[in-house]
């Protein structure tokens, strides 16, 4: 894993990851997966995901490791 920040002037970092995998046939191969992370506003998080064909919503979810219900962005497939 490597993390960096191509323009430190705004929110989002990148992070490339790197796999070894070992298939079933003993053979091994690399795969690269990058990720744009960072704070992200929740107006920006709903506009991605109805941009992508799904119906956004923000779902209170409760956990044991949070005192308080935290927001999750589900998207859903429309019928």
């Amino acid at each position: 894993m490597w993390t960096w920040d191509p323009d430190p002037e705004d929110e989002r970092y990148t992070v490339d990851y790197v796999l070894v995998l070992w298939d079933v046939d003993a053979t091994l191969r690399e795969e690269h997966d990058r990720h744009v992370e960072g704070l992200f506003e929740r107006a920006l998080w709903l506009r991605s995901i109805e941009a992508v064909g799904y119906r956004a919503e923000v779902v209170p979810f409760g956990h044991s490791d949070f005192m308080d219900p935290i927001d999750v962005f589900v998207g859903r497939r429309p019928r």
